[in-house]
């Protein structure tokens, strides 16, 4: 999965009055994974707490081949035997 996060820099004016204030960093991640050659996943970030543009490409061959062959198995550890009983109601 990719995460892209645009935050409030600045004051948003509510309430009026005492209006608050935010900073933040706008950032891109995407897998902790070998396949995208990142330890923290952080794809791009912005460089200051101030207003900034963030470029990334995402790719997504790279994501569908993390998904084949991930670092961490994730989602090949699912016991889809066990979803059945979920939907339906039913024990198994």
């Amino acid at each position: 999965m990719f995460v892209v996060t645009s935050p409030l820099i600045g004051h948003s004016g509510l309430p009026a009055d005492g209006p608050l204030c935010t900073v933040d960093r706008a950032l891109a991640a995407g897998p902790v994974d070998r396949t995208f050659g990142r330890n923290d996943g952080i794809l791009a970030e912005a460089t200051s707490d101030k207003e900034e543009i963030v470029y990334v490409d995402l790719d997504r061959d790279l994501l569908f081949a993390s998904r084949e062959n991930p670092e961490v198995p994730g989602l090949k550890l699912r016991r889809l035997d066990l979803y059945a009983g979920l939907v339906t109601g039913s024990e198994t």
